[in-house]
């Protein structure tokens, strides 16, 4: 008797590890909040091979690998609906869907339009022009991903504004993520002022770390209670802050990795300021979790997924990414101002309470329905249709 096939109502492929980190937690629990929706899902990640690869030529590698890995799955009988690639490993995917139309549809998931990423670290840094060759190659595939594919998902208005602009894509709409919040009224009011800084920024330019090297001394200078506290810096993170931030040893605490969020909830007592200054970041899953703990936030103008849901100085306070001085003012006024502090966490928490996934996949929960979009002026919105539907839940 002829085995049924498996129906995946969305296969899900990035070139990233299979562990807890930013990228596969987002992943993994935009995932499950499509299965409470109604939709089956397949996490198709790195296998151990894979890893063994190093990393600048997986880079290289993995679109080809994607497609090889989804060829296979559908050889093997597996029914299909749609296909969810992360940016850097989707074109070629793309080039084979626009010349076999029976392959299942592509959306290409942004989680930061590298060109624009790339763009915005330019202006801090002297990159070689062998690096600066080779982004121009890797944005040649990405746009042609995002030229190809059927539906482009990204995570704020910037990125989406960027490739439609810059691509002359139209077909783009925005996804977000939903974190729970943890009701606690301890962390803002404590006596002590705690700064977290969540991530693993070694290696990783865009985390600001060279910006916390000066940010650090310079508030101590003004207060010298402050606590500054990393996690999730990995090992060679712990490592790198230990040599380069030596002479502040008894003003900082390392929590070199945490395996998820409810381990990140653990520590919450243990905080009441969130710093994030990175020059760049979609989303940042690290500002939302820091707002759904009822941390008071602040953090650069260039988190543009966060801009898209917050009220300046109200629920988070934004700085200019390069500006030193306001991140150092705005920490010591958090520190002195106690009820201020307290204020601003509430109502970073009473916003990501609201933010529900309903609200984070609506335009995305959407498209799966029905397959379709349309372009309503500046935006592209997924629509739901009472007849005809590609297929049902």
């Amino acid at each position: 008797m002829r085995k049924k096939r498996e129906k995946i109502d969305i296969l899900i492929c990035a070139s990233i590890p299979q562990t807890p980190t930013g990228m596969y937690n987002n992943l993994f629990c935009t995932a499950k909040a499509l299965e409470k929706f109604g939709y089956s899902y397949r996490l198709l990640f790195n296998s151990s091979f894979e890893n063994k690869f190093k990393p600048v030529i997986l880079k290289y590698l993995s679109p080809y690998i994607i497609c090889i890995k989804i060829i296979v799955l559908l050889l093997k009988g597996y029914k299909i609906n749609f296909i969810e690639i992360h940016e850097p490993s989707a074109y070629f995917y793309c080039l084979m869907r626009a010349i076999f139309r029976f392959l299942p549809k592509c959306i290409v998931r942004s989680h930061g339009v590298e060109e624009l990423f790339f763009n915005i670290q330019s202006r801090y840094y002297n990159f070689s022009i062998q690096t600066r060759i080779l982004q121009k190659l890797r944005n040649f595939f990405n746009k042609l991903a995002f030229k190809l594919s059927d539906l482009n998902v990204v995570n704020n208005s910037n990125d989406r504004n960027f490739i439609k602009e810059r691509y002359k894509v139209n077909h783009n709409i925005i996804s977000t993520i939903s974190i729970p919040t943890v009701d606690t009224n301890k962390n803002a009011c404590l006596d002590k002022p705690k700064v977290l800084f969540v991530g693993t920024f070694f290696g990783r330019r865009e985390k600001g770390f060279c910006l916390l090297k000066e940010i650090i001394p310079l508030t101590l200078k003004q207060n010298n209670e402050i606590l500054f506290i990393f996690a999730g810096v990995g090992l060679d993170g712990a490592i790198e802050i230990s040599k380069r931030l030596s002479e502040f040893r008894d003003h900082i605490a390392i929590i070199e990795r945490y395996n998820s969020y409810t381990d990140l909830v653990n520590y919450v007592e243990e905080f009441n300021i969130l710093l994030c200054p990175s020059f760049y970041e979609s989303l940042s899953l690290a500002v939302l979790e820091g707002m759904a703990l009822k941390l008071a936030v602040i953090c650069s103008e260039n988190c543009f997924g966060i801009k898209d849901l917050a009220i300046p100085n109200e629920e988070v306070i934004f700085i200019d990414p390069s500006d030193v001085n306001g991140y150092v003012d705005k920490i010591i006024w958090l520190a002195k101002d106690a009820e201020k502090r307290k204020e601003i966490a509430n109502r970073g928490y009473e916003l990501i309470r609201r933010h529900t996934w309903e609200k984070a996949l609506q335009e995305y929960s959407m498209y799966l329905k029905t397959g379709l979009f349309i372009n309503r002026g500046q935006h592209t919105t997924a629509i739901k249709l009472s007849k005809n539907k590609i297929w049902k839940n």
